[in-house]
């Protein structure tokens, strides 16, 4: 048995949060001390198995695996520790002792931000305020976004340009002592490394805000990178609203030489990151080769007021999968856990999930090279058919003929679960061709390369990649009419149309960035009325941009809320008789008419109508079914998913209680509607679809179970949990007509 370190989740619990539930991931245990060095105290920093625990004006450092603990000296009079914006600690893994290891924290209180520093062994805690303005900007520092430490050096991102500074402590070692504390000065030097230009909103339709992590990369000791992390859904609970968990994550590294941030990429195969509600809980983890229950190039989270369940981004593909944590003593926890590293016991006897698939198909192997295994193969030859024949076959077969194809042996339901390859194909063997006849939703996801799209086909539950050039970061912003809008380029600048099925593409004019919360489409936009209609909203004004076809520039237009309490609920506008609608996260509406008569308002702003249900609404959809206006309210983890119809008389929400022979499909980039003779099943009448796939199967949910269930897998649970969602993805119904140039052309 070996110790090593790993990451663990902390909870706090208890009268006056005293009680502690440590939680390892790698174990999938927990266990709950009264650690009395921890004790009242919270954690603001952490390093190589220590951390920084302040409790009102004294500051220790302890190592919760060692229990070793440093009596750092009280804080200076009038520098209190609820003041404390960021904080930061420099420790090298080969210090063990922390001679030469400081503790930064950022002090908040006044307009003039200050740094407080100290070493293990000082007397006084040192107070430095800055030397001049800010040397990127020219402007007065008023705030530090993040705090990070490189080797025995400081850097902060400002909030006034978002720039890297590096700290520079005074040098002439002439600071005086004033009220028990060193008075000192901080030269911020800039780096030349600017703010990196990517739009707020990049992986998701109106982000509320965002968090930037500051933190020393891995594979590179001597660089710095950003995780940039976009929040998504939100709670709307007894009047108030919170933001979430988020929908993507960026991340670019620092070139020094070069003055700029550069788009990272991927993280490196063997590491994860795992990151907390506040700035400084960062925490990046070299995964050892014998760890098999972490995953590489994924980046780790929990989620407010959700200690149950555990969220794990894939850099790579765009989706975020959640699990359940197997603790039972969270309920009473803090809202925010936090991430720390401890030690973990390591039992060389007990096999990894990765080591147990291993060996297993090694078994398969040589049952597959002896004789016995030879004669069976010999004796069955169906099983010897090519993986590339049984994909062109099960892609010809429709509803119980594919359940009957997948049933007939292991080697046929390999090919069932393949994804088929366009290139292989030939133009009237494109699997999507047979959606003409009856076409329905598909869910087309674009990964990070953008090189392959996947096509998802709840009809036959199978997927189907393609390889369609020119999509490299490209972001589906909207969907409509058989057509993705997307944005693409540094900062989303450049807008364009592009249908999917037919390869046809319309370039919008440039803009300098994407800064919509919502984007959406009134018509093809091969018509000639055609508009697209943009908007976000502030605390004050509604701003709306709109484009005419065969126009080159945009129309800017602006409302005033007047008392409307509005917020973006993350749901695309939809067109409905003449009039783009808008959906707020308590579920009032407000409307905009692209084209107004003489004396007609462009812009009706609302409170109404009124939160439709009692329950906590996590996300919310809004689509057009039969002429009719819909709204799909959710609670946590999918539960209570409630249909709601737009009543334009009272404006009120009224409940639906049964969808018939309707069927829904939900996803952040678009919300459709279609039919069960659409889907060519009856059974799937009064079911919604998700962006959500457990395994290689969607997940739907039935109204009148109340059920999340899968047509193949037999998964079937109370809420979306052991699921994953894509974040670049949205609905499109097939469509296959094809243009000429001038009708491909937006504008003259």
């Amino acid at each position: 048995m070996a110790l090593r370190l790993e990451p663990w989740l902390l909870y706090r619990h208890g009268k006056k949060k005293r009680s502690k539930t440590f939680y390892s991931l790698s174990e999938g245990n927990y266990h709950v001390s009264d650690v009395r060095e921890m004790r009242h105290r919270m954690i603001y920093a952490h390093s190589h198995g220590w951390l920084v625990l302040v409790h009102q004006g004294e500051c220790w450092l302890y190592n919760p695996s060692t229990t070793d603990q440093i009596q750092l000296p009280n804080f200076p009079k009038g520098h209190c520790a609820h003041h404390f914006s960021n904080c930061a600690l420099s420790v090298s893994s080969s210090d063990p002792k922390l001679e030469g290891s400081m503790v930064m924290f950022i002090h908040q209180y006044s307009d003039e931000p200050r740094f407080l520093y100290c070493k293990p062994g000082d007397v006084h805690w040192t107070v430095a305020t800055v030397e001049g303005n800010c040397g990127s900007c020219g402007h007065r520092i008023y705030g530090y976004r993040a705090i990070a430490s490189l080797g025995d050096e400081f850097y902060v991102r400002t909030v006034c340009c978002e720039s890297l500074l590096k700290l520079q402590f005074n040098q002439f070692n002439d600071d005086k002592v004033v009220d028990d504390a060193l008075i000192s000065k901080i030269r911020l030097l800039d780096t030349k490394v600017r703010r990196p230009h990517f739009p707020r909103t990049y992986y998701l339709r109106g982000s509320a805000d965002s968090t930037s992590f500051l933190a020393q990369l891995p594979s590179r000791p001597n660089q710095l990178m950003i995780v940039e992390v976009n929040y998504g859904d939100h709670i709307v609970d007894d009047d108030s609203i919170k933001d979430i968990g988020f929908k993507g994550v960026e991340l670019y590294m620092a070139n020094f030489e070069q003055g700029r941030w550069e788009d990272l990429g991927d993280l490196p195969d063997d590491c994860a990151i795992f990151l907390g509600s506040h700035p400084d809980n960062i925490l990046v983890y070299n995964i050892p080769k014998e760890a098999g229950i972490f995953r590489g190039n994924t980046v780790y989270f929990t989620q407010y007021r959700d200690g149950d369940h555990l969220y794990a981004y894939d850099v790579r593909e765009k989706s975020i999968s959640v699990s359940r944590l197997h603790c039972t003593n969270t309920k009473h926890c803090s809202p925010e856990p936090q991430w720390i590293l401890r030690l973990c016991r390591i039992h060389r006897g007990i096999k990894t999930p990765t080591e147990k698939k291993k060996k297993k198909k090694k078994k398969k192997e040589i049952m597959s090279s002896s004789p016995e295994g030879r004669c069976i193969n010999e004796g069955n030859p169906w099983c010897d058919i090519e993986i590339e024949l049984l994909s062109r076959i099960q892609s010809r077969l429709f509803g119980a003929d594919r359940s009957h194809f997948r049933l007939a042996c292991k080697t046929w339901q390999s090919a069932f679960s393949t994804t088929t390859s366009y290139a292989c194909l030939k133009p009237t063997e494109n699997p999507l061709a047979r959606c003409r006849a009856h076409p329905s939703p598909i869910l087309v996801h674009i990964g990070k390369d953008g090189e392959l799209v996947n096509f998802f086909d709840p009809k036959t539950n199978s997927t189907t990649t393609l390889p369609l050039p020119g999509l490299k970061g490209a972001v589906i912003r909207s969907s409509n009419h058989g057509w993705l809008l997307l944005s693409q380029g540094s900062a989303g600048q450049k807008l364009f149309f592009f249908n999917p099925f037919t390869g046809e593409r319309i370039d919008l004019p440039s803009q300098l960035m994407y800064d919509f919360e919502g984007i959406a489409f009134s018509s093809p936009p091969t018509s000639s009325d055609c508009t697209v209609l943009g908007y976000s909203v502030a605390p004050i004004l509604a701003l709306f941009r709109s484009l005419r076809r065969g126009q080159r520039k945009w129309t800017d237009s602006s409302e005033r809320m007047k008392g409307i309490q509005f917020h973006n609920s993350f749901t695309n506008p939809v067109y409905h008789r003449g009039l783009f609608y808008f959906m707020g996260k308590n579920g009032n509406l407000c409307t905009h008419n692209p084209r107004p008569k003489k004396k007609q308002s462009r812009t009706l702003l609302s409170n109404l109508p009124t939160k439709p249900c009692a329950a906590s609404i996590r996300r919310s959809h809004l689509m057009e079914c039969d002429g009719k206006l819909l709204s799909v309210f959710t609670g946590h983890m999918g539960r209570s998913l409630q249909v709601y119809q737009l009543n334009l008389g009272t404006m009120t929400w009224e409940e639906v209680a049964s969808l018939e022979d309707k069927v829904l499909f939900l996803s952040s980039g678009s919300s459709l509607s279609s039919t069960s003779e659409d889907m060519e099943s009856r059974s799937l009448g009064n079911k919604v679809f998700l962006d959500r796939f457990n395994g290689k199967d969607g997940v739907m949910h039935c109204l009148a179970r109340r059920k999340f269930y899968t047509m193949w897998s037999g998964y079937n649970s109370d809420d979306w949990c052991d699921t994953k969602e894509y974040t670049n993805c949205a609905w499109v119904v097939p469509n296959f007509d094809t243009h000429k140039e001038d009708e491909l052309r937006w504008a003259p």
